[in-house]
């Protein structure tokens, strides 16, 4: 009776630790290309996932990871949530004004709609993280000029002096341009 008992307690830890080295190399295999924060959703999974109790020193011993900074993630999950909704509530207001009118804008003109026809102040650097994080992106870029005037200048084997005396200079409010 008691040889039974011993017998099928090492099955159960065999089993245990079949599915412990099984889930840590899975863990390790995926950890190798990922962020400190997806590494520490993967232990979560896994714990919620299979019945281990008291193995997350063991998993973030094995994944090179703080245990303190796993405690603190799973505590902060909830401000992540809110923070992520208060993110997609702003990007639907940055795509209104983005579309707004029936053409793309740029993060200059989507804060000035949003300041004047939505009444909503943001930041110019939220914007463009929004825009960044979300993959949204204006389909025209103006381009620049300046750029424009070296180009042409530089195809045509011209200084910029020859040009200016060739082609001739327009003035207007106290500066000096190309005129073409």
């Amino acid at each position: 009776m008691q040889v039974n008992i011993v017998l099928e307690r090492r099955k159960t830890i065999n089993v245990v630790e079949a599915i412990l080295s099984w889930s840590s190399m899975k863990l390790l295999n995926e950890s190798q290309k990922l962020s400190t924060s997806k590494v520490y959703q993967l232990i979560s999974d896994t714990i919620t996932e299979f019945p281990f109790e008291r193995m997350v020193t063991y998993f973030c011993k094995r994944l090179n990871v703080s245990r303190l900074d796993y405690y603190s993630y799973l505590k902060a999950s909830d401000a992540r949530a809110v923070g992520e909704q208060k993110y997609l509530e702003a990007r639907n207001l940055i795509l209104k004004a983005f579309n707004h009118r029936g053409y793309k804008k740029g993060s200059r003109s989507i804060k000035m709609t949003l300041e004047h026809d939505f009444q909503c102040v943001m930041s110019r650097k939220k914007i463009q993280r929004i825009l960044r994080k979300y993959e949204i992106e204006c389909p025209h870029h103006k381009p620049n000029p300046y750029k424009q005037m070296a180009k042409v200048t530089k195809e045509h084997g011209l200084n910029q002096c020859h040009a200016v005396e060739t082609v001739g200079t327009m003035r207007h409010r106290n500066r000096f341009f190309l005129a073409f």
